[in-house]
């Protein structure tokens, strides 16, 4: 193959994701590898417990262990999300260079509702955001495994405004307007296109990658003494404005995992003025900071783009 072409597995993968939303690579991951992640997890909980945890598993509670950003603490889930083979794969889905973001493990099925990605990892423009979901054991169709609907990713984009989901109403009623509104409007989905599940039964080391819009979640468990050990690796794309729209806050890439500031005009003001906010709206005022030619996005707006009607936050308006 000549440089620049892909090779025919290369184009089989994207072809695929294209296509059906998402791509599965059995044994990606070695078994080796998925176990020494695992036992860094299991030994720095029962060790030092950064996470908070109780001294044990609750198999009762599907939630129990989703420790967010888990790989801030622990270097074998660190070292997963940012596995080469991954990251390659990502970089090649997403045609642009991506931003190992965030981590979620699992010990048991988490019964999540389905939804998408991309009204909790949101982007600008959409569709810069794949996931990786990797198997850390067997997968045992009665421990709750990933379900997921092939071809949703086609669907139109639910984000907060469509499912009736106004600024700030996450933040100050709770998950409860997530629940009624958003995952609702999903179930319907589901039912009114006819979507069929499909259920992710994998081997230990096997990886499945899923676009931004891909429909997913966790299936019911049937036996709660089986576990369903697991990671999953969310990555942004290089060059686009990343933010949680659900709670209208932009993604701290330098600090991967988490939310500051918030991001949309209707909130903007000048006494809330955002830096990175600013300077994303605003990309020639970046690039004069980053050159030295003005100190500061604030500098800017204070001498400048007060008069010129500078946004101070992106327009997401135009967003599908």
């Amino acid at each position: 193959m000549q440089a620049g072409e892909l090779t025919r597995e290369e184009a089989d993968i994207c072809r695929k994701f294209a296509q059906d939303g998402y791509v599965v690579i059995p044994g990606l991951i070695d078994p080796e590898t998925a176990d020494a992640a695992w036992l860094d997890y299991v030994t720095i909980w029962q060790e030092s417990n950064p996470f908070n945890l109780p001294a044990q598993p609750d198999k009762f509670d599907p939630t129990w262990g989703r420790t967010g950003n888990v790989h801030k603490w622990v270097m074998g889930m660190h070292g997963l999300l940012h596995h080469p083979k991954i990251v390659n794969l990502i970089d090649l889905l997403l045609g642009k260079p991506c931003i190992p973001y965030q981590t979620i493990p699992s010990f048991y099925g988490s019964e999540q509702p389905a939804h998408s990605d991309a009204i909790h990892m949101t982007t600008f423009p959409l569709g810069f955001l794949a996931a990786a979901w990797i198997a850390l054991e067997d997968i045992h169709p009665d421990s709750g495994p990933l379900v997921f609907y092939p071809g949703s990713h086609k669907l139109p984009y639910l984000l907060s405004e469509a499912a009736g989901i106004g600024i700030g109403d996450h933040k100050r009623l709770g998950r409860r307007v997530y629940i009624e509104k958003y995952e609702k409007m999903v179930q319907d989905l589901i039912r009114t296109k006819e979507l069929k599940p499909s259920f992710f039964t994998a081997n230990k080391g096997d990886v499945l990658i899923w676009h931004h819009n891909l429909l997913h979640g966790g299936s019911p468990v049937n036996n709660p003494e089986i576990t369903r050990k697991s990671l999953v690796c969310h990555y942004f794309a290089e060059g686009v404005l990343c933010y949680h729209d659900l709670d209208n806050a932009l993604a701290d890439i330098a600090n991967n995992g988490d939310y500051i500031g918030i991001v949309k005009e209707e909130l903007a003001t000048e006494e809330n003025f955002d830096e990175q906010a600013y300077l994303l709206a605003n990309r020639d005022v970046a690039e004069a900071v980053k050159n030295g030619i003005i100190p500061s996005g604030y500098s800017h707006f204070q001498s400048f783009g007060k008069s010129e009607g500078r946004k101070l936050r992106v327009d997401l308006k135009t967003q599908n």
